[in-house]
């Protein structure tokens, strides 16, 4: 573990932590009494047993209150000091996850391409339990320092040869513990690593269910899944042995040196170098001392497992190993729907070229078509305008500023994208569209519904706009969804939105639904349209022909259906 890597871990941690300092203080001050009170039960318990074997009863009545007042006060301050670690650790853990993942939001969309879902799942709920524990795990060992400290300059006080013992017996238990913590620490690592892809697994398992079901995938999904269950109980195993024969080794090891000090300590009696009285307050403080001695062992493993989560949380929110989006800050409030693409140039993994020297222009309140070929760069164009990834080379415009130098409100607030398969969240209708305006009244979203052509889907709802449509709107249909995302971006009040082949999978009568839907906003939206079937696109104010990456003809139908060889070829092999 780097020192220097911990430290600025701590600090960081430090930061969330000390919003709550004034109960931090309280909670030190409350650990010290703590910390006195264990260290005086074993003097009173002593005391006891002398007036026992001593016959001094009356003593022992006023010796046994103040023992029974020492252990209420043990009880409240622990109690206390249990409380106020919860709410600063529920409190911390809290804000860590909620700028984990607004930096997760802002991430580089070809990081969660690459990544998968896992690396931030385990990242957001695994590693943000695991800081906050373990934070509080090592103030947790301020107590057990001082508890430690204390006891043995107690023992040092009573017999100085007990006090030599007890290093001696120290030392061996911290090494064997530390031995085996070590090992320990290296299965957690590498296990992580693999529980990543056991969470994107199961996360994929969650969400594709429906179509695992129905495309009777489900051998070779479990087969997947098998494979990495088998990879993470392995480790499990592994980490469960080692804490086996930690637990075995240790109380073997407190086993023997309890029997070595009872002998030890019959010899200093018998040998007049130690009283009974002494002998009986050493005995009682033994447990505390190799119980102070292990948690403080434990926590060099503490130590390691914060800095590797903090670590792995850290690198995500302050994008040193993540890159995130980059914006400008130029302000668009209400766009025009102006848009020009002049020589642009883009790779998915920076070798093979998807879009070549790409330019167009639109205008605004314009319907547009992009039609082509599959795998030709149609939905990587929309991707590009909408900036969730950043160009090679070239430049691409909104309303005559170019899109690296516009803030992200500017850009995403005035599009709105309408795949083929919106995502829909397990919310209401209502919540649904209130997601992109908060404000909205029931007229406005009525309204939006109507232009959209789904209001009287909803309205034959039981709960109307208030029926919860399960998780990715699974009692919705495939043409429901995409016309309940049009009247979401009908609510944004985008000037541009952009169609990505929304009509390929539709029935002719849903399909007719949407392109109501569609021809409802023209004139008054700037409107993209990616389209898979010709015939639903040929009253579009232009049509731009790609392929290979690059436009090679536009025009209106009729123009390119005279002109066009490759627009023709496409247009009658779907008729055929």
């Amino acid at each position: 573990m780097k020192k220097d890597n911990f430290k600025i871990n701590l600090k960081k941690v430090w930061q969330y932590v000390k919003k709550k300092k004034g109960l931090l203080i309280i909670n030190i001050f409350l650990n010290i009494i703590y910390c006195a009170v264990c260290i005086i039960i074993p003097l009173i318990s002593a005391k006891i047993i002398l007036n026992i074997t001593s016959g001094l009863f009356d003593e022992l009545l006023i010796t046994a209150i103040m023992l029974f007042g020492i252990y209420i006060i043990e009880v409240i301050v622990s109690y206390f000091h249990g409380k106020l670690l919860q709410i600063i650790s529920r409190e911390t853990l809290v804000n860590i996850q909620s700028d984990l993942a607004k930096a997760t939001l802002n991430l580089d969309i070809q990081i969660i391409d690459k990544n998968g879902s896992g690396m931030l799942l385990e990242r957001i709920n695994g590693d943000c339990n695991k800081i906050t524990s373990l934070f509080f795990d090592i103030s947790g060992m301020l107590s057990k320092i001082i508890t430690l400290i204390g006891v043995f300059i107690s023992i040092l006080v009573i017999n100085k040869y007990m006090f030599i013992y007890m290093i001696v017996n120290s030392i061996i238990i911290f090494i064997i513990n530390k031995k085996m913590i070590n090992k320990r620490f290296e299965i957690d690592k590498n296990k992580r690593k693999f529980s990543e892809k056991k969470t994107s697994l199961i996360s994929e398992l969650v969400r594709g269910i429906r179509d695992i079901k129905v495309l009777n995938i489900s051998d070779s999904f479990e087969k997947m899944l098998d494979e990495q269950l088998i990879i993470d109980n392995n480790y499990n195993y592994a980490m469960a042995s080692v804490n086996r024969k930690l637990s075995y080794l240790t109380a073997f090891t407190q086993y023997l040196f309890s029997f070595l000090f009872i002998i030890f300590g019959i010899i200093l009696c018998k040998n007049n170098l130690l009283e009974i009285s002494g002998f009986l307050i050493i005995y009682n403080y033994r447990n505390k001392a190799f119980n102070s001695l292990s948690f403080i062992t434990k926590i060099n493993e503490s130590l390691k497992d914060f800095n590797l989560s903090a670590s792995r949380i850290f690198e995500i929110i302050d994008g040193k190993d993540f890159k995130k989006e980059k914006f400008g800050k130029k302000m668009i409030k209400n766009a025009e729907g102006h848009f020009k693409f002049e020589n642009v140039n883009f790779s998915y993994n920076g070798e093979e070229k998807i879009i070549k020297d790409l330019s167009f222009e639109i205008k605004p309140n314009e319907t547009v078509a992009f039609v082509g070929k599959s795998g030709t760069g149609k939905t990587t164009i929309f991707s590009l305008l909408d900036k969730l990834y950043t160009i090679d080379s070239g430049n691409i415009y909104i309303d005559n500023i170019n899109i690296n130098d516009l803030d992200r409100d500017s850009i995403r607030n005035n599009i709105s994208i309408i795949t083929q398969n919106p995502y829909i969240f397990n919310f209401s209708i209502r919540e649904n569209l209130r997601l992109v305006r908060p404000n909205m009244t029931d007229e406005e979203m009525i309204e939006a519904c109507r232009m959209a052509c789904i209001d009287d889907y909803i309205n034959k709802l039981p709960q109307k706009y208030d029926t919860i449509l399960g998780e990715g709107g699974i009692i919705l249909s495939g043409g429901q969804k995409q016309r309940l995302a049009i009247a979401r971006a009908l609510l944004k009040k985008t000037e541009i939105i952009l169609f990505d082949e929304a009509t390929s999978s539709l029935d002719n009568e849903t399909q007719q639904k949407i392109q109501t839907a569609i021809k409802n906003m023209q004139g008054e939206y700037t409107i993209l349209i990616i389209a898979h079937r010709l015939s639903t696109v040929i009253n579009s104010d232009r049509i731009i022909v790609i392929d290979d990456g690059h436009v090679i003809a536009e025009g209106t139908h009729d123009e390119l259906i005279n002109d066009n060889e490759f627009y023709k070829n496409l247009y009658h092999n779907e008729l055929e």
